[in-house]
């Protein structure tokens, strides 16, 4: 679909978003680009209390995970297979759940797809996003079978590849597939491609609704929090009865909640530093964990509109890439990130996304080298190591102790948070947001778009500055092939030369 003005506008009541609860401002960080600036610790608090908010309101849902468990549970039992399907950070979640799954039990019976393929870890490919043809075609090349399950995850309930999918599934197997959402029924039952899922009586629904995200719109936040603890705790444990149950979902919820995060706020600090010098930084970290650092670090290229992972010197660098710890060959890393071979798409379409393209990024150790070639390069290490989660960055080294009762999925939600709120209000000390807004939002869907002009207009309101609604899209997508500058901010600066 051509993003222009007239199709914005034609299609503008399916991509306008701004009703839903995962797109509305929270009002706990309604400061929070001024807080971080000026007391880290306290900024930190806040999106802890948010996280803590999310987290107490899923454990109201333990009967509906209950069922997905027991479901999940009967289906591997018969030697069937789960797969797992998401898009963007779903998509980053459900990759993860697999790797973790294979290491639970050396098992390849969870098969989990994003939208374009693994490739889709490091750049996310946006014309999938709006296909339901792609998530169903993705499906079925994977082999899903009449007797497998299929559990769609989707942030906002509304994603077109997701649905395909889920679709399709309710279609072709005996397993009725689950359909994972985090806005309420009656926000989405306004865009039609969701009513369609809440209509269709073959396919279940679990909705995890836990309030706004700390950055309005950054789902990569509270909601894929709370679908990776509900998803991943019905592949992983199995209980008898629903009492059982609900007490280890709580214990482990709880586990969470009783975390502390205020550590991570000297490596905020240190991160920042290197950024204002100019130079870069390479997270490195053992395969157990990587994925959780590799989807922090590639997660915030799109959110924040910041240069991704480059391919090589002639390529622009990224502010921060990974390497997999004592892995040499670039292909291996791959391998031992992922815990199997890469599963990428060798379609006829336009984006290249096949297998030789992934492996142009190279996130072995031997890419410190390489990018200490571009710039200054510093080292950022996470290990486990004898029951500790090990920080080591310059001068800063801290040995945080995992619980005893903790297992490695615990771990990797634990990691999921402290890595949130380290690289978010590290973009806040970069300006790359205002107040709870993510104002350098790029704008590469109709989706986005819309999101760009509900930030401009709510920042303009602010400032008793009217514009129409009809100039300020065309102001919009007078700049909607600039890829680095923020468009809100620009727009701003634009509407509020005009009043003067």
């Amino acid at each position: 679909m051509k993003l222009s003005k007239k199709e914005f506008l034609k299609h503008r009541r399916q991509f306008g978003l701004g009703h839903l609860t995962t797109e509305s401002f929270h009002p706990l960080s309604k400061d929070l680009s001024d807080i971080v600036k000026e007391d880290i610790e306290q900024a930190i608090e806040v999106l802890t209390q948010i996280d803590t908010q999310a987290l107490t309101l899923l454990k109201d849902k333990y009967f509906e995970v209950f069922k997905l468990q027991q479901q999940v549970q009967a289906v591997l039992k018969e030697g069937h297979k789960v797969f797992l399907c998401g898009c963007g950070a779903t998509g980053r979640l459900a990759l993860s759940l697999e790797r973790l799954y294979r290491d639970f039990f050396q098992s390849s019976q969870v098969c989990a797809f994003m939208a374009g393929g693994d490739y889709a870890l490091i750049k996310s490919v946006e014309s999938f996003e709006d296909s339901f043809e792609y998530g169903k075609r993705q499906l079925k090349e994977l082999g899903f079978s009449k007797n497998d399950l299929l559990i769609s995850i989707t942030e906002g309930g509304e994603t077109s590849f997701v649905i395909g999918a889920a679709e399709f599934a309710a279609d072709y197997s005996q397993e009725p597939p689950f359909f994972l959402y985090c806005n309420p029924d009656t926000e989405l039952s306004s865009i039609n491609r969701s009513q369609r899922i809440l209509k269709n009586n073959k396919i279940k629904k679990i909705n995890l609704s836990v309030g706004p995200m700390a950055i309005s719109g950054s789902t990569r936040m509270q909601a894929t929090t709370v679908q990776m603890i509900a998803t991943g705790f019905s592949l992983f444990y199995q209980h008898v009865n629903l009492e059982a149950f609900q007490k280890a979902f709580v214990q482990f919820i709880e586990l969470l909640e009783h975390s502390s995060f205020h550590f991570i706020k000297d490596f905020i600090r240190h991160e920042y530093a290197v950024y204002q010098k100019n130079e870069i930084v390479t997270y490195r970290s053992d395969e157990k964990i990587a994925m959780a650092i590799l989807t922090d670090t590639t997660e915030r290229s799109p959110t924040f509109n910041l240069v991704g992972f480059e391919r090589d010197k002639t390529d622009e660098p990224s502010l921060v890439y990974l390497a997999v710890k004592d892995e040499q060959d670039p292909l291996k890393a791959w391998q031992r990130l992922l815990g199997r071979k890469p599963r990428c798409l060798d379609w006829q379409i336009p984006e290249r996304i096949s297998l030789k393209d992934l492996y142009q990024f190279d996130i072995s150790e031997k890419t410190i080298l390489r990018r200490n070639e571009i710039r200054e390069n510093h080292v950022f290490d996470i290990y486990l190591e004898n029951g500790f989660l090990l920080f080591m960055f310059g001068d800063l080294q801290r040995r945080i102790k995992i619980p005893q009762e903790a297992d490695l999925f615990f771990i990797h939600l634990y990691l999921k948070l402290i890595l949130n709120i380290h690289s978010t209000l590290l973009m806040g000390l970069l300006e790359r947001y205002q107040g709870n807004m993510m104002t350098y939002v790029s704008p590469s869907n109709f989706k986005l778009i819309d999101r760009c002009f509900r930030y401009t207009k709510e920042i303009l309101k602010g400032q008793s500055i009217h514009i129409s609604d009809d100039d300020l899209i065309d102001e919009i997508f007078k700049r909607v092939a600039i890829k680095k500058n923020s468009i809100v901010l620009d727009v701003l600066n634009s509407v509020k030369s005009q009043e003067r």
